[in-house]
């Protein structure tokens, strides 16, 4: 075969490289042939699609989803243990990081983002992540085995850099900031937020009702006393950091 004519594609299976020969298109009778990704023996669209048939019980719902498999490669040869997808569509992104953090016991964490184009978001995207760690469908069957794995769902909302008081419109936001960072909830049970002096008076003299304080995140500007700081040192305690909305205050002239 002459060399031009000649690609080399790695073949997963026999963990060496095969040699093929290419087919260009003045030769293929005028028809466009489909290429093929060298990663091709991993898993195809289609196998992504009878996954998702299978998941949802129907077919359809996503047209050319990505197979976990080919993502579970490419994320297994990436040192990065946080993933963001800017373009979610059906979840394959946090699917995939789920079974790969079963499989090798690591925490591997996914951050998905999407338009909500058609509900796509609350009725595919969110619904398929919580069938892969619940084990069950959104109509009760059984799917598969529990992920263990946590899940937040947020909307994102538009605040205008030449808001009167953009100051205190981004700090309305700090909750959300501090969970995704965090990854946990703030339930004002476990883990509470105190973003003043008042709300830290508050919790001292409540802290009886307080029976399972994980951890406390407190805004810089406060001043905990002696006593709430022996009180409070039971549980974890976060200084809330400012660099959450550093680039949306320094674009306003509030931050330099």
């Amino acid at each position: 075969v002459e060399t031009d004519r000649v690609f080399w594609q790695y073949d997963n299976k026999l963990f060496r490289w095969i040699p093929y020969e290419k087919t260009y298109f003045s030769e293929a009778n005028g028809k466009l042939l489909k290429s093929r990704s060298i990663l091709w023996d991993l898993a195809e669209t289609g196998t992504a699609t009878k996954l998702l048939t299978n998941i949802f019980g129907e077919k359809d719902v996503f047209q050319n989803p990505k197979p976990i498999e080919l993502l579970k490669f490419l994320f297994k040869h990436t040192k990065s243990d946080l993933v963001l997808d800017f373009f979610a569509g059906s979840g394959s992104t946090a699917h995939a990081i789920m079974d790969l953090n079963k499989e090798e016991g690591v925490s591997r964490k996914f951050i998905l983002c999407t338009n909500n184009e058609n509900k796509i978001c609350e009725e595919i995207t969110y619904q398929r992540i919580e069938t892969v760690i619940k084990g069950s469908r959104p109509d009760g069957s059984e799917y598969s085995e529990k992920i263990p794995a946590n899940l937040k769902y947020y909307r994102t909302d538009f605040v205008a850099k030449d808001n009167e008081d953009i100051v205190d419109s981004l700090l309305e936001h700090v909750a959300e900031m501090i969970q995704l960072e965090h990854g946990i909830k703030l339930d004002n049970k476990s883990h509470i937020m105190i973003m003043n002096d008042e709300e830290a008076d508050e919790l001292e003299q409540n802290w009886s009702q307080y029976t399972d304080i994980k951890a406390i995140y407190v805004a810089q500007d406060v001043l905990l006393t002696a006593s709430q700081e022996a009180l409070f040192g039971t549980a974890d305690i976060h200084i809330i950091p400012d660099y959450y909305f550093n680039f949306e205050l320094r674009e306003a002239g509030e931050l330099w």
